[in-house]
């Protein structure tokens, strides 16, 4: 496990790896995380496509998924492995999610969600793969949302190489 720096009494922060981090995270152990690369939320005012709709959106970065959970990999992949790994997705989305909305969840009827993915080379890439490697991730931002994602409208992108990969979500609430 990472780093552990006591900033006063009573409040702890660990420093390392987001995958390691997200379960202690979960468990209340810690008061602040900063993990390298730099996963964690982004707060985008009011861009061009959201002008009037009076709902902000909201960025968070995700780390990119675990090779366990690419369907390429399904027969090679042990079903207990796989699944520590969907938990770990998907806790970490949900965490990084839910600290978007300190005031808890939004009363929204569904989300716009644009899904970028960045991947950590140049190597070329199936979209396909990438969307279903995304599920856990997009199941922990339906749990920190409080809203089912058949709800979701969901665009996907590849984006920039970044060093280590990341997942980029804005999140855009529907109100009826």
């Amino acid at each position: 496990m990472g780093r552990v720096e006591h900033l006063a009494e009573g409040v702890s922060m660990i420093l390392g790896d987001s995958f390691e981090l997200v379960p202690a995270i979960y468990r209340n152990e810690f008061d602040a995380v900063i993990s390298d690369p730099p996963y964690g939320i982004a707060h985008r005012r009011g861009s061009a496509g959201n002008r009037g709709k009076g709902v902000t959106p909201r960025v968070v970065v995700l780390p990119w998924p675990d090779q366990k959970l690419s369907p390429n990999n399904a027969a090679k992949i042990h079903w207990a492995p796989k699944g520590k790994a969907v938990k770990l997705a998907r806790t970490a989305s949900y965490v990084l999610t839910r600290a978007q909305f300190p005031q808890g969840k939004p009363k929204w009827s569904g989300a716009r969600i644009s899904i970028t993915f960045c991947p950590p080379d140049r190597r070329k890439r199936d979209l396909q793969n990438a969307i279903s490697s995304a599920k856990a991730l997009v199941d922990g931002i339906a749990d920190a949302l409080g809203i089912d994602d058949s709800e979701f409208k969901i665009a996907y992108d590849f984006g920039p190489v970044v060093k280590g990969g990341s997942v980029r979500v804005e999140i855009r609430g529907i109100r009826e």
